[in-house]
């Protein structure tokens, strides 16, 4: 039952009264030992008679309890699609006639509604995008404070514990790579006096004024 088959589409009105065509095909066979039996009392054309007609029947009572938002989203159709196969399986099997699977191959909604929910989809996918990097905004931002607070915490810290004998001591082991220098104490709250050997060496000699 679907255009280009051998029948038309199933015609159908949704919860909110639009008009939407539905593409179905029915897979079934005749139970065993019960096909002479549909061929006495249906006749040969028990699929016009009784499964179509029953199919029909069964997609125009399903789908009109669903929004036509609803029959665009895959997840919908799958359920509408099993709860279809059960249905018309309850139906149509005490008949002697096994159903296999239905299959729903298409639903064509009107194009205005289905131009309207692809815009409300994309603005929701829209808000979304923004939603997540207006978080990822917001843990970066978290992110800077939390670090500001541990340099500011780590600096008040070294500041506590810094006086003028500990920086002298740094900056005397600083100098430990000046081979040419030496640190000369003077007195115990005097400043170090640093010499360089390399200068001392390189001085000229005073000349002699002896003849």
């Amino acid at each position: 039952m679907h255009k280009g088959g051998d029948d038309v589409a199933v015609s159908v009105l949704t919860a909110e009264g639009l008009d939407v065509n539905v593409d179905v095909s029915v897979i079934y066979h005749l139970e065993r030992g019960k096909s002479a039996e549909i061929h006495r009392n249906v006749g040969e054309l028990y699929s016009d008679v009784l499964i179509k007609p029953v199919s029909r029947a069964t997609v125009r009572d399903l789908v009109s309890t669903y929004r036509s938002e609803d029959l665009y989203t895959t997840e919908k159709r799958v359920t509408l699609q099993t709860t279809l196969t059960e249905k018309i399986r309850e139906r149509l099997e005490p008949r002697g006639i096994e159903i296999e699977n239905v299959l729903i191959r298409d639903i064509e909604l009107p194009i205005q509604v289905k131009s309207s929910i692809e815009s409300k989809i994309t603005a929701e996918q829209d808000a979304k995008r923004m939603e997540f990097v207006l978080q990822k905004e917001q843990k970066e931002a978290e992110r800077k404070i939390v670090e500001a607070g541990g340099v500011a915490e780590s600096q008040k810290i070294i500041s506590a514990s810094l006086d003028d004998k500990l920086l002298t001591w740094f900056w005397i082991k600083s100098l430990e790579k000046q081979n040419s220098v030496i640190y000369v104490p003077i007195g115990e709250s005097g400043l170090p006096l640093f010499k360089d050997i390399d200068a001392v060496k390189t001085q000229p000699k005073p000349v002699s004024n002896d003849s």
